[in-house]
């Protein structure tokens, strides 16, 4: 129901807590979320295949571990 309305703008993965057992996701997701009727087409195009973290904008929230590397395709927005 929120992917009608809202487009996910960016992902942070908390370097904190644990990945997923047997996968690359972390278990705890830091999700934004922004209205569609605030952005252009061209915005929201420009939100697809989006790699995390964005270095301008996120830090690990454990400084002494790397930050989780996420990448996520069109089909999620």
């Amino acid at each position: 129901m929120l992917k009608k309305d809202f487009c996910i703008v960016h992902v942070h993965g908390n370097n904190y807590a644990p990945l997923i057992d047997g996968t690359s996701v972390p278990s705890v997701l830091e999700i934004t979320a922004l209205n569609r009727a605030l952005m252009s087409a061209s915005e929201l195009a420009s939100h697809a295949n989006r790699a995390f973290p964005d270095p301008d904008l996120d830090m690990p929230n454990w400084s002494e571990r790397p930050d989780y590397a996420l990448t996520f395709s069109a089909a999620y927005h």
